[in-house]
């Protein structure tokens, strides 16, 4: 039997996996039936999605994992206040130390991820010491041990296997160069057109090269590898062992930032805009002939593209302006419990795109959290629809 058949079968199930998890987010966003159905569908009708699931590369594996690590977040953080049972909070702990494993293993990029993700229980754990609330603190200290412990455990035990088969302590060893390449690219000396270029070449569609032609490579990571590779020369004839090359690149980059804060501020921004514009062009995928024709009209997957940005936005923004003001409400004293699911799904966005604009961001790095744009903006409809029915009464 050709694997082709399987991979198909088996990228397939995880798309239908992360359809049924978008279906539920989508429900604890506080959507209906219909808005939740139809965010679901989308997601298997989407083009750019359902062709990366066939493309064979690594982000169709990371999807069902990144919208159920959302879910089961929610379900943790609702466990330890409401102080269920210490086996509701072993269990949900370990299905996110797990769900967190998985997507490591598809993004290595997820290990820093889930660190910063964490940091609503951080700062649970002085709230709940300051309030001398022992049952919850110890409830969250329990599904921190869980979740950092068998994690650590996991990830340090695939890089000792690393190690020992490869020479490399590492889940994958493109990050240090990658940092240090991105860094020094981004924090050339600019100019009106150079910035112009960065801002063309967020979408992702050509827009750059309409205009410039050949000087939209150095927004590319062909770029930021070629800077990286005039330094390999050099620190491979130092003979220089790889742990301490990757110190040199790391250290290198970060001093590059603190001496230009601003540039390396704005241009994090600009870098962390493409995850919006995550429905994009189409590649590698050999289609019927009726579909590949509808593929082809570029004016479909433009405005497929811009309009998905838009609508991205907004969900982030909708999330962004029902967390903050959850603070200002006055019966903010009462359970208010769609307020984790808008909290944990803001704040994978934020980590994720956050970490992934220190380097260069590829059009299918962004994939992986399309299924929560597609979720936030569902439930922003329903959040919209519930005050302009209130407003009329």
């Amino acid at each position: 039997v050709p694997y082709h058949i399987f991979s198909k079968c088996f990228l397939l199930f995880l798309l239908a996996v992360t359809m049924l998890g978008v279906y539920r987010l989508t429900r604890m966003l506080g959507a209906g039936r219909g808005l939740a159905g139809l965010a679901a569908l989308y997601l298997g009708i989407s083009p750019a999605l359902l062709n990366s699931t066939l493309w064979m590369w690594s982000e169709a594996a990371a999807y069902p994992w990144v919208v159920w690590i959302v879910v089961i977040s929610v379900n943790l953080w609702r466990s330890v206040l409401e102080r269920k049972a210490w086996g509701d909070v072993a269990g949900c702990s370990l299905a996110l130390a797990v769900l967190f494993f998985l997507l490591t293993m598809v993004k290595a990029i997820a290990a820093t991820v889930m660190v910063l993700f964490m940091v609503p229980f951080y700062l649970t754990i002085l709230y709940f010491a300051f309030k001398f609330q022992w049952g919850r603190l110890g409830r969250v200290l329990l599904s921190l041990g869980l979740v950092l412990g068998l994690m650590g455990a996991a990830v340090n035990g695939y890089k000792w296997l690393n190690w020992h088969y490869n020479g490399q302590y590492e889940v994958t060893d493109r990050g240090d160069f990658a940092l240090y390449g991105n860094t020094v690219r981004r924090l050339q000396p600019m100019n009106r057109a150079r910035v112009a270029q960065a801002l063309l070449s967020v979408p992702r569609l050509g827009l750059c090269e309409k205009y410039y032609g050949q000087e939209c490579v150095f927004w590319t990571y062909v770029m930021s590898d070629h800077i990286v590779e005039q330094i390999q020369v050099n620190l491979d004839a130092a003979n220089m062992p790889p742990a301490e090359k990757a110190k040199f690149f790391i250290s290198n980059a970060f001093k590059l930032m603190a001496q230009h804060p601003f540039q390396q501020t704005f241009f994090m921004l600009v870098e962390s805009s493409k995850m919006l514009f995550w429905e994009n062009r189409l590649y590698f995928v050999q289609y019927p002939a009726w579909l590949a024709h509808l593929y082809s009209r570029f004016s479909l997957i433009y405005t497929l593209c811009f309009t998905w940005a838009l609508l991205s936005l907004i969900g982030v923004v909708y999330a962004l302006f029902y967390i903050v003001g959850w603070f200002f409400r006055k019966d903010r004293a009462q359970e208010d419990k769609n307020l984790a699911v808008w909290l944990f799904a803001f704040w994978f966005i934020a980590c994720f795109s956050g970490l992934y604009s220190l380097f260069f961001i590829d059009m299918r790095y962004a994939l992986p959290i399309a299924p929560l744009f597609v979720a936030l903006f569902m439930g922003c409809l329903a959040g919209l629809g519930r005050r302009i029915r209130h407003n009329v009464r």
